[in-house]
């Protein structure tokens, strides 16, 4: 955090996900900006995680400035938001329990390269999560909670985009009056489907890592929605 004359005028967090990080809400009041203030926060920053890899989504405004900090691209985020329309609740998907979140976290970290469980058990804390097995298997699942104006769904986990469409479609089934929101890789095809359903493209990011990009296997479930753009 940045303060001048007992106001803050820039800030920016940080959140530990084992030997990884997740870096947001970089922020610098718009008084005082083209100072440098940004790179002095990021620098900030950078020297507390130490050598811990770190990701972040970038504005188009933002990333040059990431580049310089040793950052790099290794993917993109479109955010959809709107009230959906004509949706369904799939009869595979169902609400989860306690017992279960052990599971979901591990399919969480085989789905991200590393393991964020406080990340995940606080969010199914404060939302209602959703899963999809096959047999006795929670191959996939999704969550959804309070977001300022409305809900997000976000992470979504699923080992196919069939699987991911019946988790989106159950959440926003529970939410139609609602402004809705998910932050989705373009490249995994569900753009103009949730565009269709009511939740078009409102906006963009880069995501940017500092140090090695996470390692999946070819036969992992595959993260359709973030978090958040911040979380990761």
């Amino acid at each position: 955090m940045l303060i001048r004359d007992d106001t803050v005028i820039g800030t920016i967090l940080w959140w530990l996900q084992g030997d990884s990080a997740a870096l947001g809400m970089v922020i610098v009041d718009a008084g005082h900006r083209r100072q440098g203030l940004g790179k002095v926060l990021v620098s900030a920053a950078m020297d507390a995680l130490g050598d811990r890899r770190v990701l972040l989504c970038a504005t188009s405004d933002g990333a040059p400035g990431y580049r310089r900090a040793g950052f790099s691209a290794c993917g993109q985020v479109d955010q959809h938001t709107g009230v959906p329309t004509d949706v369904v609740a799939s009869g595979a998907v169902i609400e989860a329990v306690p017992a279960e979140v052990s599971a979901i976290c591990a399919l969480d970290a085989a789905a991200r390269g590393w393991a964020r469980d406080e990340l995940v058990t606080a969010l199914t804390d404060v939302g209602t999560c959703w899963v999809i097995r096959d047999g006795a298997e929670i191959t996939g699942y999704a969550i959804t909670r309070d977001h300022g104006y409305g809900v997000v769904s976000g992470p979504v986990v699923a080992k196919t985009k069939e699987d991911a469409k019946a988790l989106i479609g159950t959440c926003l089934f529970h939410h139609q009056s609602e402004i809705c929101r998910f932050d989705t890789n373009p490249a995994l095809g569900l753009g103009d489907w949730l565009t269709q359903i009511g939740l078009p493209k409102r906006g963009n990011g880069t995501v940017m890592v500092r140090g090695s990009a996470p390692a999946v296997g070819s036969d992992a479930p595959v993260i359709y929605a973030l978090a958040s753009q911040a979380f990761g």
